[in-house]
């Protein structure tokens, strides 16, 4: 539990291991915040009731769809003497910024259903604490172009150096795949991400820059 200018973050947790016919065939837990404070008591309802049917919603999907999935794997590896692989689904948030008027953070969404590796979504939201509101990224940087031309820039620089793991054609892929809704504030500026596969390669993971201009 963090409590940070008169407000407190405690995490709550939702988690299960789910068997069939003996197997584990699915582990999952959701750790999401709860935030509670004597001056914004109205908003922080609001941002607590988003966080909290975010955690149920995939609950949710988790113990229908993905354990649906789970079954088939099990009866598709004892068909063919595989062993069990058990499914694995994770949702944790990380804040990232808390004063007296904004909340920042981003939650990471890990899946793993068989196969070579898992993969991670990330989402993100800004909160102003008097209103309950989510922030816009234009309110910190009005002109969306220019955010772009700084991520090619950073990427061309980078490349320079020798760090050359994104795609050939990465200049058309930040223009089709920069969304301003994923994006978090930090006490040294603004960060925006990109999703697996979305500019690099798996090995990449999720690519996050710092906005400069």
């Amino acid at each position: 539990m963090d409590t940070i200018q008169n407000i407190t973050i405690k995490p709550l947790t939702l988690s299960d291991e789910i068997k069939y016919v003996g197997n584990t065939i699915l582990k999952y837990k959701i750790v999401y915040p709860y935030l509670t404070s004597d001056r914004f008591s109205p908003s922080l309802w609001k941002i607590n009731k988003f966080y909290a049917n975010k955690a149920h919603t995939f609950q949710s999907y988790v113990n229908k769809s993905l354990k649906i999935d789970a079954i088939t794997n099990l009866a598709v590896n004892r068909l063919n003497n595989y062993p069990v692989n058990a499914y694995e689904a994770l949702m944790e948030f990380t804040p990232t910024l808390l004063n007296d008027n904004m909340f920042s953070l981003y939650t990471d969404q890990y899946i793993y259903a068989g196969g070579a590796h898992g993969s991670t979504t990330r989402s993100s939201e800004t909160w102003n604490l008097k209103s309950g509101e989510r922030i816009p990224l234009t309110d910190f940087h009005p002109d969306l172009s220019v955010v772009e031309k700084d991520i090619i820039s950073q990427i061309n620089e980078q490349m320079k150096s020798g760090d050359n793991y994104f795609f050939t054609n990465y200049i058309e892929l930040v223009k089709q795949n920069f969304h301003p809704k994923n994006y978090y504030l930090t006490p040294n500026g603004t960060i925006v991400f990109f999703q697996e596969y979305d500019i690099a390669p798996y090995a990449a993971g999720i690519v996050t820059f710092k906005i400069t201009q």
